[in-house]
């Protein structure tokens, strides 16, 4: 399984190649910690102090949401 600090950093410079070389530079200056919590109740999503977490169903709601706004383009 990749870890999930590597798949945000992959999955945003996907998201906007014309700016992986600035993602690149903040991601290297900030270096988050990226964790994936246990699925609870609600929207379960946080950033602070250097940590981003959320849970995989939060996820899942973020990439269905996108993609019904990019299917209705």
């Amino acid at each position: 399984m990749v870890e999930a600090s590597i798949a945000v950093k992959a999955l945003l410079q996907g998201a906007t190649p014309e700016r992986k070389q600035e993602i690149e530079d903040l991601w290297d200056r900030y270096a988050p910690k990226v964790c994936v919590v246990e699925d609870a109740r609600g929207v379960n999503i946080s950033a602070g102090k250097g940590r981003i977490k959320f849970d995989h169903k939060t996820l899942e709601a973020i990439w269905l949401l996108g993609f019904n706004r990019w299917r209705s383009i």
